[in-house]
């Protein structure tokens, strides 16, 4: 079970993000991580990038623990359905 377990639309989680969808998400979103070792199925991982860590790192994790979707601030792969925003 997420942190929290609020539900986000595809286009809700655009419009909070001021993002954009390069692969949508196909699963329902559900709770929000910013932390790659708690992430539940059904996640919205939120990749942060520090001054020490990288969360970029961690997504073949991420998306392996169930996520359906990742915020990132670059490119990146992620299987079918997995969303990238």
């Amino acid at each position: 079970m997420p942190d929290n377990a609020a539900r986000f639309t595809p286009d809700e989680l655009v419009e909070a993000t001021g993002g954009r969808w390069l692969a949508p998400p196909t699963r329902a979103l559900e709770g929000v991580q910013l932390d790659s070792r708690r992430v539940a199925p059904g996640n919205v991982f939120v990749a942060l990038k520090g001054e020490t860590h990288d969360a970029h790192d961690y997504l073949p994790q991420v998306m392996a623990a169930g996520a359906h979707a990742v915020v990132v601030d670059r490119d990146v792969e992620a299987p079918e359905g997995v969303g990238v925003l």
